[in-house]
């Protein structure tokens, strides 16, 4: 596994390095609801944690709207975070932040944005991952948009109260129940597709709430595999947010 001082010169050399081949120490994962992680990214997360690489999440809200029987309706988030407990272990993820944002009620306003910032800051990656801008739920949308903001911003010399100014390699989005229609890059998760699905089961509450959820995770996931030759994939789209060096040939 190349150190990460490597990684970044490399990607710097090779500004379209492909996400498959990157042995960067340090990844970024944003997410609006614990599950939105396992859903979008879990196959890749759990790759490259096996890989020997730090992954760390963060998530916007406490998803204390997402209860089926309303005799969850003052325990949902407790179970929740839970449940982020056995999935950290699934997954191999090094460290979970709950920002405690009200469900269904994500903005993007300055607090959040700046604590956005500063977790970026903080975290250092090397790649951050969200979800992207094209989205039903309101919460994913915002997500998407605080992030995309915030990686750029990050990297610029304000709100130095908030930590040193950081530049990632790279933000990518990743996809849920709406499907890229061209994808940049696809992960090959064939040998870590057990562990994502151990950890949506992991999930149990909220099983009841997306029923489809298990079908339509193996059904993407193989959509996606084929496109590259493998039995599953993971399918994401680079941001062009911040501009690549050079041209690609």
């Amino acid at each position: 596994m190349m150190n990460r001082a490597t990684s970044r010169r490399n990607s710097e050399n090779c500004p379209d390095s492909n996400l498959e081949e990157s042995r960067s120490s340090r990844f970024l994962v944003f997410g609006a609801h614990p599950d939105d992680e396992v859903v979008g990214v879990g196959g890749t997360i759990a790759k490259l944690a096996k890989d020997g690489n730090k992954v760390f999440v963060v998530i916007f809200t406490k998803g204390e709207e997402g209860y089926a029987d309303r005799k969850l309706k003052d325990t949902i988030s407790e179970l929740r975070r839970k449940e982020i407990e056995k999935v950290k272990r699934i997954l191999g993820v090094e460290e979970y932040k709950l920002l405690g944002r009200p469900d269904m009620g994500l903005t993007n306003d300055k607090d959040t944005f700046k604590e956005t910032i500063k977790l970026i800051r903080k975290y250092k990656p090397d790649a951050v991952f969200t979800h992207y801008r094209v989205d039903r739920h309101r919460d994913h949308r915002a997500a998407s948009r605080l992030v995309t903001e915030a990686f750029w911003q990050s990297m610029e010399p304000v709100a130095m109260d908030l930590g040193n100014p950081w530049r990632p390699n790279a933000l990518y989005y990743y996809e849920e129940t709406y499907p890229f229609k061209f994808p940049s890059h696809i992960v090959d998760i064939t040998e870590t597709f057990e562990e994502k699905m151990e950890a949506m089961k992991t999930y149990v509450s909220q099983l009841p709430v997306v029923p489809f959820i298990l079908g339509g995770i193996e059904g993407q996931a193989i959509a996606r595999g084929a496109l590259i030759g493998a039995k599953y994939g993971e399918a994401f789209l680079r941001s062009a947010v911040t501009p690549r060096k050079e041209l690609d040939f």
